[in-house]
């Protein structure tokens, strides 16, 4: 019943999760209409497909949110009566994040800003309530604005549940100024292949040749401006910037999940290497610290369920059959070398029917990190350790990162 509720308790952080932070699934907003980015985000058929994929490789899907639209969305999806479902076997919960991410101008840099209600100023629009307001409040307009079939005991008793599923990060300022701000500049400046590609698109943009880049001043924001991550191709240095931003931030959602997998842009193993080498704990990284494993050829039902062939509601009767278990399991302690009986395990998990066979293939693809094989370095203790997701992986966390096909920190090779 993990997570967020029931009485199993959260993995061990000694071995492999069944859970993962799909940071896929989180609409990520700017100060614009909220309602709107909504409305186009969940009417965009890829993203229901990337949940029905999700479905079927992981026991639980946790989802980050700021404002509760994926609710309303996920009913859509998925009809009412699986959500529930979902929400009772764990199967989907949520991670609520406070303000948005982003960077701004005049020397800020990496920020979390949000808005607050007063008396004096007091928000215009419900969808300002959802985001920047209390979890509960945000469930519930999301409910009566995305789903007003439900009568008011309908929807009492769902928020209730879905609020037993969900668990609101919270941290202070100096958390967010050590391991996201500073953090994600350590790891820009610190990473050979990231300071050389912010190099290259500041000086590109017009910065002086012959004057060093300042980090939280670059050039591609205004000072009065702000700017957020984006999706597809790096736009901008700071668009990385933020990207590398959004990856900590991730990391610290995975272990309030309890150490689960993350969902993450291509290139995070590489900061996530950097950060061990960095840290002055290990004189040495092995090169067999990230291990890719890929499930290659297998069906790639998303395009069934983009095209409206394959309803969500039968991928959810698929998920809860044996062979979609047994695959689930496996996937938990997978390997390179068994990545060929996990493949053979996925296709008996869709059943042999004519419809699968006539999809396109796709590769799913894993970073497996291990332990490193390394002695600490002597005289450093534990404690004195200045990075959030060293000091959780030296304390056993041994994260899987799903690779978005989407985002990328770092340009293709060659």
């Amino acid at each position: 019943m993990w997570p967020f509720g029931g009485n199993s308790e959260k993995p061990s952080r000694t071995r492999r999760s069944n859970a993962i932070v799909d940071s896929r699934l989180h609409v990520k907003h700017d100060l614009g209409p909220a309602d709107l980015r909504n409305a186009q985000f969940f009417g965009q058929p890829v993203h229901r497909a990337h949940l029905g994929s999700q479905l079927l490789l992981y026991e639980h899907l946790i989802i980050p949110t700021n404002d509760f639209a994926i609710v309303p969305g996920l009913i859509q999806w998925l009809g009412q009566e699986n959500f529930e479902a979902a929400l009772d076997c764990g199967a989907i919960s949520f991670l609520r994040r406070m303000g948005l991410l982003g960077y701004a101008g005049n020397g800020i840099g990496i920020c979390a800003f949000d808005i607050r209600d007063t008396p004096e100023r007091p928000f215009l629009f419900w969808w300002q309530k959802a985001l920047f307001g209390d979890l509960a409040e945000a469930i519930e307009l999301q409910l009566i604005h995305g789903v007003p079939s439900l009568n008011k005991r309908q929807r009492d008793n769902l928020v209730r549940t879905i609020e037993a599923r969900s668990r609101p990060l919270t941290y202070d300022n100096n958390f967010f100024i050590k391991n996201i701000e500073q953090e994600s500049y350590r790891d820009v400046r610190d990473t050979p292949e990231l300071a050389g590609y912010v190099t290259r698109l500041v000086k590109a943009a017009g910065h002086p040749q012959d004057q060093p880049i300042d980090l939280q001043r670059l050039p591609d924001v205004a000072p009065t401006g702000l700017q957020l991550a984006s999706d597809g191709e790096v736009l901008n240095a700071t668009d990385l910037v933020v990207r590398v931003a959004e990856t900590n931030m991730e990391i610290v959602l995975a272990d309030l999940a309890g150490g689960a997998d993350l969902y993450v842009s291509g290139g995070a193993e590489v900061i996530l290497r950097r950060k061990l080498l960095r840290s002055g704990m290990l004189a040495v990284v092995p090169d067999g610290f990230a291990r890719l494993l890929e499930l290659n050829g297998i069906p790639d039902i998303r395009v069934a369920i983009e095209s409206g062939t394959l309803p969500l509601s039968d991928i959810w009767e698929l998920r809860q059959k044996r062979p979609a278990r047994r695959f689930r399991q496996w996937l938990v302690d997978a390997e390179p070398k068994t990545s060929r009986d996990l493949e053979r395990l996925y296709v008996e998990s869709l059943g042999r029917t004519s419809l699968v066979q006539s999809l396109p293939v796709r590769v799913i693809r894993f970073v497996l990190t291990t332990a490193v094989g390394a002695v600490p370095i002597l005289g450093v203790a534990l404690g004195v350790i200045d990075s959030f997701f060293v000091e959780k992986y030296l304390a056993g966390y041994r994260p899987k990162l799903m690779i978005d096909e989407i985002r990328k920190l770092l340009p293709p090779s060659g």
